[in-house]
């Protein structure tokens, strides 16, 4: 049986704290993060914005046709929800009010992972994540304008998070990515052998005390 003096709970007692504390940050930091597939639908919330700045002060009646494929056809509720939340009212197609006529198309997203690396020593394993959405759109009323939009975010995620973050009903939430460096995959091992050694040699050290 381990006995423990008074100062040697006190130390352990601040480790499994900080261990806390740790977990606790890394559930936080994680439950704040998007998944690749809602910031997707943040990039269709600022093609809604942009369309809805070009009918500032004007008549607001709109009919719509999205040009999504089978890959983005997704967006079309999403598109629709955001131009009415901006104040447009979307009419049906067969309507023969005096509207403007949006055709939108989505024609590329990509995600994309930068290299790994290790965030500190004994930090866990990182990469940037890029992702980025384009088209164009037209406004056709007593003229037709056309319009085309880009958008991109970039941040740094844990790499044991992608599997959460990407969505297996839509590849194009997918991106490759990149293989491990030769060196990390050395020295984590490496770093599990050590701290074993010490919890061994720590383990003896109180006992014999």
């Amino acid at each position: 049986m381990i006995i423990f003096n008074a100062e040697q709970k006190k130390r352990i007692a601040r480790v499994f704290s900080a261990l806390i504390l740790l977990i606790f940050l890394s559930t936080l930091s994680f439950a704040q993060r998007k998944t690749n597939l809602e910031v997707f639908y943040s990039f269709t919330d600022s093609i809604s914005n942009k369309i809805s700045k070009n009918f500032d002060g004007e008549f607001k009646e709109v009919k719509t046709k999205f040009i999504l494929g089978e890959e983005y056809y997704i967006f079309s509720n999403q598109l629709t929800s955001s131009l009415q939340e901006k104040g447009l009212t979307i009419l049906p197609e067969s309507s023969l009010a005096n509207s403007t006529l949006i055709n939108l198309v989505i024609d590329q997203t990509k995600v994309e992972y930068g290299e790994i690396f290790r965030d500190g020593m004994f930090g866990e394993l990182k990469l940037e994540r890029i992702l980025s959405l384009g088209g164009n759109y037209t406004l056709t009323g007593t003229s037709t304008k056309f319009f085309p939009f880009s958008f991109s975010s970039a941040d740094t995620i844990a790499i044991g998070t992608i599997k959460d973050l990407e969505s297996e009903s839509f590849s194009f939430t997918k991106g490759n990515i990149p293989s491990e460096p030769f060196l990390s995959s050395l020295i984590e091992p490496a770093i599990v052998l050590t701290t074993a050694a010490v919890s061994v040699i720590l383990f003896f050290t109180i006992r014999s005390k």
